[in-house]
């Protein structure tokens, strides 16, 4: 596959040093194909020799992966990887995980406040349970 031809640590480069700055630049809601770039991208990071990048690759893609099944078909997927591959350059990945970690962080940092949440949540019934 012509993706695999990119260099994942060329096209990680400045990615994820500057994805928090991208959180603000990450839309609300994405496209099925701005999702599937999304995979693309970060299963292009998932190759990578760097443990850390292979890890957060691999994170990113089953992420973007799982919003994109429930939006497209096989077939739907297939043709766009195919179209995305067509003309995919260096830069255009570069750009992608851009993105791509900013949606990512803003979802981790929201995962992260739910289950603060929840964790006050179970504490205090906890303790409601013992005064009982």
């Amino acid at each position: 596959m012509r993706l695999q031809k990119f260099s994942i640590a060329a096209a990680l480069g400045g990615a994820l040093s500057i994805a928090s700055s991208a959180q603000a630049q990450a839309p609300a809601t994405s496209s099925p194909s701005e999702d599937l770039r999304c995979f693309v991208a970060t299963s292009l990071l998932a190759a990578s020799d760097d443990e850390s990048a292979k890890q957060i690759g691999q994170m990113g893609a089953l992420y973007f992966m799982g919003r994109i099944d429930a939006k497209l078909s096989d077939k739907e997927i297939e043709d766009q990887m195919v179209a995305l591959s067509a003309g995919l350059t260096e830069a255009d990945t570069r750009a992608m995980l851009v993105r791509c970690g900013g949606e990512l962080e803003k979802r981790g940092a929201t995962m992260q406040e739910i289950s603060k949440r929840v964790q006050v949540r179970e504490e205090a019934a906890a303790a409601a349970k013992k005064g009982s």
